[in-house]
């Protein structure tokens, strides 16, 4: 067995696409190594709660993966990772969806005023610690 603990550190919109109201969120991540790892996803809102909910679940998927060893034991509980999130997993979904929420409303204004800086407009704030 592998243990890994998992840390949320912040989430951030880094870009908007006017056109498609998809907005690019990157989510800072730890999982115990050095270097901290950087997971981005680009998000058409709808559902702010349900797609924290999948983002968390996405992530925790990708670093299972990327800690499985790279081996073959003959140890039954060699290829198991105990995956154990730092952060309250709950608390970290609806930060998430909180932030979501806010940039949700900040591209439905940008759409109605369709201002030439609306990608500044929803960007501005846009980041929270986890």
């Amino acid at each position: 067995m592998i243990p890994v603990n998992l840390r949320f550190k912040s989430i951030e919109a880094v870009a908007f696409d006017i056109n498609s109201d998809k907005v690019d969120f990157r989510v800072i991540i730890s999982d115990g190594k050095p270097a901290d790892k950087a997971v981005t996803r680009s998000i058409r809102i709808e559902d702010p709660m349900e797609q924290a909910a999948e983002l968390v679940a996405e992530i925790k998927n990708k670093i299972k993966s990327l800690n499985m060893p790279r081996f073959n034991t003959n140890e039954p509980l060699s290829g198991i990772i105990v995956l154990r999130v730092v952060n309250k997993e709950t608390d970290v979904v609806q930060k998430i969806a909180r932030l979501m929420a806010r940039v949700k409303e900040s591209v439905q204004s940008a759409n109605a005023k369709s201002s030439g800086d609306s990608e500044k407009k929803v960007l501005m704030n846009a980041r929270m610690e986890l």
